[in-house]
């Protein structure tokens, strides 16, 4: 069978004779579309879409992190304030007392609030130690995902941590100041 054959050629041997530009891939893709997709579930697709689509799972990997991130950050400072204002209950007698003996209403206020500002930073450095633990690990167990840990990241980190302490810190210390040492020293 040469050249100059004429027994019919399959469409195959048709599209290797096409010059692939963009009309002749296109035509290529149709034909594969149209007479293979149904049958065998084969699709054709090019690079430029394959990283489209890479990049739209990329992008909905991103929010989902970032929706994450949020739910964790109104977790943890919910968690701090609610174990700083049970603290400051649990601790009315004691405040009771050293409101009596001479303690100001912004002295025991300041306490509650350093309380709330170091659990808050051990938390912070807990959560950095942990996330470069994680990011180093699964860059070691992964052939090909690399993830680097930057210095500005884990400032911002640390800093959103205290600042939500603050946050956090705030009422428990308020409440800590309006303990009145006759009432709660008497009953």
């Amino acid at each position: 069978m040469g050249p100059d054959s004429k027994e019919p050629q399959t469409e195959f041997q048709r599209a290797e004779k096409l010059k692939l530009n963009e009309r002749s891939e296109r035509e290529i893709k149709e034909f594969i579309n149209a007479n293979f997709a149904t049958i065998h579930r084969i699709e054709a697709t090019d690079f430029d879409e394959i990283a489209e689509q890479s990049l739209q799972y990329l992008d909905l990997t991103s929010d989902f992190a970032f929706y994450i991130g949020i739910i964790s950050v109104v977790i943890g400072s919910l968690s701090v304030f609610n174990a700083i204002l049970m603290s400051v209950y649990e601790r009315k007698k004691e405040i009771a007392v050293l409101k009596a003996t001479g303690w100001s209403d912004r002295e025991v206020g300041l306490e509650v609030f350093l309380e709330s500002m170091i659990i808050s930073s051990i938390g912070g450095i807990l959560g950095l130690v942990f996330g470069v633990l994680v990011a180093t690990i699964v860059t070691d167990i992964s052939n090909f995902l690399t993830l680097s840990v930057q210095i500005l990241t884990l400032v911002k980190s640390y800093s959103y941590a205290v600042v939500l302490g603050i946050l956090a810190g705030l009422y428990p210390a308020y409440r800590a100041m309006k303990i009145d040492p006759i009432v709660d020293l008497s009953g």
